[in-house]
């Protein structure tokens, strides 16, 4: 026994994780007959400095302490092995390269850890995004996004060390999401979780908060979750019933980290250094230190100057190639010029190294260097559960499918089992980082396409969306889109049960979807099974731009099952329905406008037979009707709709108050919209007064329900006092909204920090109608901030919201005499619309044409008055063009733009174009006024003001007096009714009038 001395202690643990060394043997005291051990704890050996250096210089890694009680629910790769191959190097968890920057951000998460229970958020407390800290819960969850090799994994790790140095059990938490979870509530130590890939482990998130979120907390427990990005997949997790944690949690991109040429030498200079040292232990026999001098010299070190070394990754991989190529190593011929291309020549060498010992079996034929790289390719894509499986997966590759090859298929799937560490769960593991995989992955592709394909319809629900989420992120590399595009179309359309569902499931969570959504396009277009295009509908996410021409395509297909010569009439009805809502979200309104008529008429013949089933439906869809109608300009047609829907309601709600009161106070909310778009403004008022009143009480019920639907009538309430002058209380109705917004933010921002925005955006003009500028830039910038966050996470959904945002945002900061910044928004915001209206004209080109007309103005405020020009003479041919196609749509806008027009043709002596654009433009306006006089004269006087300004610069005194003399009727005729909105109009038209009278050169 006395040979003992010295002998490790381990920890027992379950089959397929390492065990943990809890001891070092010390000796065998006298008196026990070599029946007993003394050891020395593990814990004392982590605190003396001797024994940590030792660890650290034989593993690479810092000795680090694990509770080897949660080892079953610890992710095993989190504790590497001793890297093998050089792409082990670069893995998150080796952490070879020192830890650098990402200071603020890695003190902000700590603060997130420790933050006192007792401390409540002061007006100050904003955190990133404008999300705000601290609830009562002693659990709090946290979202870090980015793309691959941004760092995520890295600084969670480092976080992770920093808190068990503070005495914190820190985790990493296991892949196998079959696992229980209950021993985490036992954990009596402030506990932190990190979820890596959590857009994938959604049910897993719930799971956990499950076991850790109830009354029995008493230490903090923080659930830190990393993802590709925040997208559906985030809000349904907030939406799920243990999910507060998740629905008050921060969401944080993860930032750029070398920004500058400094920054990246500066990276790239740390990691030669590190990668030499460990290189040393992986390649022995070369002297790595020799050879840093030549790599590091100023003349040798490559050009680091694309975007992608933004993120560390790509620096530490330029990094490690100049160390490895710098030892003259043939590399294949045709050699990638990409990092990871690159990087994989040395990988393969690591392959075949591993492969050609004569005891693994893979020197034949069936088993060379092409049909290895498939099956890494394999392990990359699809996770084996067993070592039957893996077999299994292993006969798709070329000449290994028969039993003849039942050897070599073993072989194989040992070797792939000792290539890379496995997750739990998983019979093997996979090349990483996920950069190189994937490049790995479509490098594969592009030369065996048939294989992938037959692959993946071949999976099963969970394997399939598992391997479409790794093609989706195969597919943003340029080089592999369009072979992966292939690949998903064929494969989706030949196996629709599974891999249509896991599309669109796939979809929702990553940030390039593109070619998934062409898989589902084509499988929508060619599809026979109406069950699965039911199923695809109702799964997929009510708003997402990302989706939106999907949805339309789906909708549509729909509605031609359903539209037979004996049709079920209630569904074809909601078909329609559906269909109208999904066409107007990609602009295409006539056609929505038709599919919601059709509904209309059939559900108007359902009610007439039996109205107590139908009449809500018919109610229903007249209020869809009506927007559709007021898309189009159509206003007297939008309110008739919307008033049969209120009056519907209204009955309804007499007999059934608690199903109806809500439908009724919807339908008046539109209604007063409807009301407003035709000039009846104290009608409006009353309308959405109405609206607030029920939805008031409703909300002191139901607040869960009704709060948001307060805030928004709230919104609408205060634009409608503010139609009327009566500026006071409109502000006091915006700031309810945006007070209750901000409450319900608070709790679920992802829910409702896009409603608070909105309400920010009409508070901020409310403000300025006041004066008070500064504070209305104030609320308009926060706005702006919000939506920037909200735009990094799901461009596709908040894009335009942004760009709405700074385009008021420039007119406050313009009205403050802040005309540089003011130029910078709008031109922020004209450069958002451009690509979205190129994409989608239909739905953007009104958009951009509305930027372009106030980014004329901005130019004009600060002398640039060819660039005014242009831009105004751009936002004119826009809607000239949609005035065509849809005159009551966009006459209006098109009046508005002539107007400006004339303006600049005026600053640039241009008389008489300025003229003829100003006169166009009182034409139109005339035309609408006849028809629609309560909203359009006011706008008329507009335009006959400066059509007198143009006349009178072209020495026409008589002409330019009679126009001002119109305007000045009919502004005493409008301020006569509302004086508080029209009187400062009146009276600088007086002052012209006056002006042309006293002074004809005038």
């Amino acid at each position: 026994m006395g040979g003992m001395s010295g002998a490790a202690l381990w920890c027992a643990s379950t089959q397929g994780m390492a065990p943990l060394l809890t001891g070092v043997v010390a000796g065998d005291p006298p008196g026990w007959s070599h029946t007993q051990l003394e050891a020395v704890p593990a814990y004392v050996l982590a605190s003396d400095p001797v024994v940590r250096k030792l660890v650290e210089e034989y593993t690479g890694r810092a000795m680090l302490l694990e509770p080897a009680d949660l080892q079953h629910v610890t992710d095993r790769i989190a504790t590497p092995r001793p890297p093998r191959s050089p792409a082990d190097l670069l893995r998150p968890e080796q952490a070879v390269v020192s830890f650098m920057g990402r200071d603020d951000l890695l003190k902000d998460l700590t603060h997130w850890c420790q933050a006192p229970e007792h401390e409540q958020p002061g007006p100050d407390d904003v955190g990133p995004g404008g999300i705000w800290g601290w609830d009562e819960s002693l659990v709090r969850a946290r979202l870090l996004t980015g793309a691959g090799g941004a760092g995520k994994t890295r600084l969670a790790a480092e976080l992770a060390a920093r808190m068990s140095g503070q005495g914190w059990t820190a985790i990493r938490l296991t892949t196998d999401i079959t696992v229980a979870l209950d021993v985490l509530s036992q954990v009596r130590r402030p506990l932190l979780v990190v979820v890596d890939y959590a857009e994938t482990r959604a049910l897993q998130l719930h799971a956990l908060l499950e076991a850790v979120d109830h009354d029995q907390v008493t230490s903090p427990v923080r659930v830190l979750a990393l993802a590709r990005a925040a997208g559906d997949w985030w809000t349904r997790a907030t939406e799920h019933p243990h999910s507060q944690a998740l629905a008050s949690a921060t969401v944080t991109p993860v930032p750029a980290l070398h920004h500058t040429p400094h920054h990246r030498g500066t990276a790239y200079q740390q990691a030669v250094g590190d990668f030499s040292t460990r290189l040393h232990r992986l390649f022995p026999a070369i002297d790595w230190a020799a050879l840093l001098p030549a790599v590091i010299a100023p003349a040798a070190r490559p050009v680091l100057t694309g975007d992608e070394f933004d993120t560390p990754l790509s620096v530490q991989m330029a990094a490690l190639l100049a160390l490895l190529e710098a030892t003259g190593t043939p590399q294949p011929t045709g050699r990638s010029a990409s990092l990871e291309g690159r990087l994989l020549g040395h990988e393969r060498t690591y392959w075949d190294k591993t492969a050609n010992s004569p005891e693994r079996g893979l020197s034949g034929e069936r088993s060379g260097t092409e049909t290895r790289a498939l099956a890494v390719a394999l392990a990359c894509l699809v996770p084996a559960t067993d070592r039957d499986h893996a077999r299994t997966l292993l006969t798709h590759l070329p000449g290994l499918k028969d039993d003849s090859a039942a050897a070599v298929r073993g072989a194989l799937a040992t070797w792939l089992k000792d290539l890379y560490p496995a997750p739990a769960g998983s019979e093997w593991g996979s090349l990483q980082p996920d950069r190189i995989a994937e490049y790995h992955l479509g490098t594969e592709a592009g030369r065996e396409p048939a294989l992938f394909t037959r692959i993946l319809t071949s999976l099963a629900d969970t394997q399939a969306t598992q391997a479409l989420t790794v093609l989706a992120r195969t597919g943003q590399h340029p080089h592999h889109r369009d072979v992966i595009s292939r690949i998903l179309c064929q494969a989706v359309t030949t196996a629709p049960a599974v891999l249509g569902p896991a599309a669109l499931t796939t979809a929702t969570r990553t940030p390039h979807p593109a070619p998934l959504i062409a898989a589902l396009t084509e499988l929508t277009r060619t599809t026979q099974d109406i069950t699965l295009l039911h199923l695809l509908s109702d799964q997929q996410p009510d708003a997402t731009l990302a989706l939106s021409e999907w949805a339309a395509d789906l909708s549509t297909a729909l509605v031609k099952h359903h539209d037979t010569h004996d049709p079920d009439l209630p569904t074809l009805a909601m078909a329609l329905n559906n269909q109208s809502v999904r066409l107007a979200g990609v602009g295409r309104r006539e056609e929505a406008l038709d599919a919601v008529t059709r509904a209309v008429e059939i559900r108007q013949t359902l009610a007439e037979q039996r109205p107590d089933a139908f009449l809500p439906d018919l109610a229903s869809a007249l209020n869809n009707q009506s927007v559709r109608l007021a898309d189009l300009g159509r206003r007297e047609e939008a309110l008739d709709a919307v008033t049969r829907a209120v009056e519907i309601y209204q009955t309804l709600a007499e007999q059934r108050p608690d199903a109806f009161l809500p439908d009724l106070a919807s339908a008046l909310n539109n209604q007063s919209v409807r009301l407003a778009g035709v000039g009846r403004r104290e009608e409006a008022l009353d309308a959405v007064t109405r609206a607030v009143e029920i939805y008031q009480t409703l909300a002191e019920q139901r607040p869960d329900a009704f709060l948001p639907k307060l805030a928004g009538s709230l919104n609408n309430q205060s634009n409608r006092l503010s139609d009327l002058g009566r500026r006071e209380e409109a502000l006091d109705a915006v700031t309810r909204a945006v007070e209750i917004y901000q409450t319900l933010a608070e709790q679920r921002p992802d829910a409702f920090l896009p409603d608070l925005a909105t309400s920010l955006n009409n508070q901020s003009n409310r403000l300025s109608d006041l004066g008070r500028r500064e504070e209305a830039l104030d609320a308009v910038t926060r706005a702006v901030e919000i939506y920037q966050t909200l735009a990094e996470q799901w461009p596709d959904a908040f894009l335009p919201d942004l760009a709405t945002s700074l385009n008021n945002q420039s007119a406050h900061l313009a009205d403050l005499g802040r005309r540089e910044e003011a130029l910078d928004a709008i031109t922020r915001a004209v450069e958002i619309y451009q690509p979205l209206a190129e994409q989608r004209p239909d739905a953007f080109l009104p958009d951009l044409a509305m930027a372009l007309n106030n980014q004329s103005n901005r130019l004009s405020d600060l002398g640039r008055r060819e660039e005014a020009l242009d831009a105004i003479t751009r936002a004119v041919e826009i809607r000239e063009a949609l005035a065509e196609q849809r005159p009551d749509a966009f006459l209006p806008d098109l009046a508005g733009s002539l107007n400006n027009q004339s303006v600049r043709l005026a600053d640039l002596g241009r008389r008489e174009e300025a003229l003829d654009a100003v006169t166009r433009a009182v034409e139109i306006r005339e035309a609408l006024a006849e028809q629609w006089p309560d909203a359009f004269l006011s706008d008329l006087a507009g335009s006959l003001n400066n059509q007198s300004a143009d006349l009178a610069g072209l020495g026409r005194r008589e002409e330019a007096l009679d126009a001002i003399t119109r305007a000045v009727e009919i502004r005493e005729a409008l301020a006569e009714q509302r004086p508080d909105v029209f009187t400062e109009d009146l009276e600088r038209a007086r002052e012209l009038r006056e002006r042309l009278r006293q002074h004809p050169e005038a």
